[in-house]
């Protein structure tokens, strides 16, 4: 029995440690309706390429997240409008068909950089003494 993929790229890759592979990953992976996510603690960030040529990146956080409410004003700063809230996870919003004209794919790579940037500053971290 052989299994069957989807057309595109859709699914969880590690999130790498320097900016630039963030670029390949998404210049590499995204063809039009296909999407590819990051996991990290208590959250997911997915980028999409619709088959209009937008892109949008969707962050959903555990609402039980030590670190929601400052996640929350980086996001927002970022130009991210909360989308709904479902089974425990809030999920934010940023789409390039409301940004004015330049390359769309470079913008989102951008975005993408400092989304991941802005979450690794509001993680709070337990240190055991």
């Amino acid at each position: 029995m052989t299994e069957k993929t989807a057309k595109g790229h859709s699914g969880m890759v590690r999130v790498p440690s320097d900016p630039e592979s963030v670029g390949r990953i998404v210049d590499k992976s995204l063809k039009p309706g296909s999407n590819v996510s990051f996991g990290f603690r208590d959250g997911t960030v997915s980028v999409t390429l619709d088959h209009f040529g937008d892109w949008t990146i969707m962050v959903g956080l555990s609402a039980r997240s030590d670190w929601i409410v400052s996640s929350m004003f980086s996001l927002e700063r970022l130009g991210f409008f909360k989308a709904t809230e479902s089974e425990g996870r809030v999920y934010f919003l940023w789409t390039s068909a409301l940004e004015s004209g330049g390359d769309a794919r470079s913008l989102v790579e951008a975005r993408l950089l400092e989304v991941l940037k802005a979450l690794q500053r509001s993680m709070i971290t337990h240190y055991i003494c």
